[in-house]
């Protein structure tokens, strides 16, 4: 897991998703307001709920293929935790190995959250796209 320190109590400033391109833009800023854009490609799911004005920003983080559990596509689908994984989940898991998935997780202080499962996650510094 990649944790990204510099966004704590930073926050969430929006969210732009292009599902036509499969592609999506997610802007935070420090608490010191320096800007980032997480741009996301080959987007395979995307949470985000919550949101509300001010959005402070708890944690970022990222993890790998190797790293990502039933647990995460059990809160990316919004799925009974204590049910057996379907066949289509196991076949989730199948791909993520494959393809080499990655998955990113906002999590709050207060406001949004937002998931992502993705084929690549890359912070872009400065005004937002």
């Amino acid at each position: 897991m990649t944790e990204y320190g510099e966004f704590h109590d930073g926050t969430l400033e929006g969210l732009r998703v292009d599902s036509g391109r499969k592609k999506a833009h997610i802007n935070l800023s420090t608490t010191q307001r320096e800007r980032t854009t997480i741009v996301l490609k080959d987007v395979v799911r995307l949470k985000a709920d919550g949101f509300r004005e001010g959005n402070i920003v708890f944690s970022v983080c990222s993890r790998t293929f190797e790293e990502i559990t039933f647990a995460d596509i059990t809160d990316l689908y919004d799925l009974d935790a204590s049910r057996q994984p379907a066949t289509w989940e196991l076949e989730l898991a199948a791909r993520i190995k494959k393809e080499r998935l990655q998955i990113l997780e906002i999590t709050p202080s207060y406001g949004g959250t937002c998931t992502a499962l993705a084929g690549s996650i890359e912070f872009l510094t400065g005004e937002p796209l």
